[in-house]
């Protein structure tokens, strides 16, 4: 059995990341990286939290942790299993001109115009609403009118004469 094997066997593996050179200093070779006793102590720590036992303070631990964090720094250095790379490239000016068709178009453009419609119907078409209620007085009946208008002009005025001038003449 090897030293790395005899360290994570059935026990809880605590993983420490640094790819930004928080925990180590970044070094320019394998060779130079250092684990510092600050971070064998973080580990030791989190062992005790875990309820594990410490690991030894030997040589074997440290060459341990310093083979696990080249092993992270030296990731980079491995290389891809296929790597494309672009070795020529031209560039074309081009202008599109596209042409498609779409079976829904007459129901939008239809859409379209009613909306459109609609728009100058609102602007220009006056709504007027007339009430008229009639209650029984002795041998006929006695009318009660108003007229609304969204716009206050002064042909609403004139119009509700009119109204009431016909429905009386009758």
């Amino acid at each position: 059995m090897s030293a790395r094997a005899s360290f994570i066997r059935d026990e809880p593996i605590a993983l420490f990341l640094d790819v930004d050179g928080t925990l180590l200093e970044i070094a320019a070779t394998p060779d130079r990286v250092r684990v510092p006793a600050s971070l064998r102590n973080t580990l030791q720590l989190s062992r005790e939290r875990a309820g594990v036992v410490p690991l030894p303070r030997d040589e074997a631990t440290q060459r341990f942790m310093t083979q696990a964090v080249i092993s992270l720094s030296d990731s980079f250095f491995y290389p891809a299993p296929m790597a494309l790379q672009l070795k020529d490239f031209t560039h074309v000016q081009a202008s599109v001109f596209q042409v498609a068709r779409a079976p829904g178009k007459t129901v939008v453009y239809l859409g379209c115009l009613l909306l459109i419609i609609g728009v100058f119907a609102m602007l220009y078409v006056r709504e007027r609403r007339l009430w008229v209620w009639l209650a029984p007085a002795g041998q006929g009946a006695q009318a009660t009118m108003a007229l609304s208008t969204n716009r206050k002009t002064l042909d609403a005025d004139r119009e509700f004469d009119q109204l009431k001038t016909r429905l009386l003449s009758r």
